[in-house]
């Protein structure tokens, strides 16, 4: 099937959506390479989304000055969802960084560090519950929490109370210089959670 140049959402349903992204991943898969975003035509790609969370960040960021992804549709195919995002030419910050000169890569620091910033100052409705946001607590899948699912957790303290436990663990084995309790002094932010070279162009 030929790639068309512009995405028309109304020639693709939730099934075709997942069929295509299914077709392409067995593709990517019997190269050797593990993909989890694939042209979906000229100017978008598709993506799977792992919860209701990540479409909520995306709409979110649109508060701020940082420059992302339009998201052109979100759909939902039995217990999987996906986004269609707009897609822009480019190199990755990855490929294009070696060959940057010091003065280009000193304004990429700069301008991520403002994009942190602006990230930290995101609040909605949800924002004092930990996790990922959605009208609910959700369970927190990431790496940061170790390598099962976490929570979910309802309030701060129960965040705190949980890596306090974990840090105790640590501090067992590090007796003579014990690394100082988790608390609440800060507030919860807004973070990427995988900002990398790879995922910045």
């Amino acid at each position: 099937m030929e790639m068309p140049l512009v995405f028309d959402p109304e020639k693709w349903s939730p099934e075709s959506i997942f069929e295509f992204y299914v077709r392409e991943q067995k593709t990517a898969k019997s190269k050797g390479a593990i993909r989890t975003v694939f042209r979906i035509s000229g100017d978008a790609v598709v993506k799977h989304v792992n919860d209701e969370s990540e479409v909520n960040v995306m709409k979110l960021v649109l508060k701020a000055k940082i420059p992302t992804a339009r998201l052109l549709l979100h759909v939902e195919h039995g217990i999987y969802s996906f986004v269609v995002l707009g897609y822009t030419e480019g190199r990755t910050l990855a490929e294009a960084w070696s060959s940057m000169p010091l003065e280009q890569k000193e304004f990429v620091i700069k301008t991520l560090h403002d994009y942190v910033v602006q990230l930290r100052k995101i609040k909605d409705e949800h924002s004092s519950t930990p996790g990922p946001l959605g009208p609910e607590p959700l369970v927190c899948d990431t790496f940061q929490l170790g390598y099962r699912s976490q929570g979910p957790f309802t309030t701060y303290a129960e965040l705190t109370g949980f890596l306090n436990r974990k840090l105790n663990l640590v501090n067992r084995k590090r007796p003579s210089n014990p690394l100082g309790p988790f608390n609440e002094d800060w507030p919860l932010v807004l973070i990427h959670n995988d900002l990398n070279m790879t995922n910045i162009s």
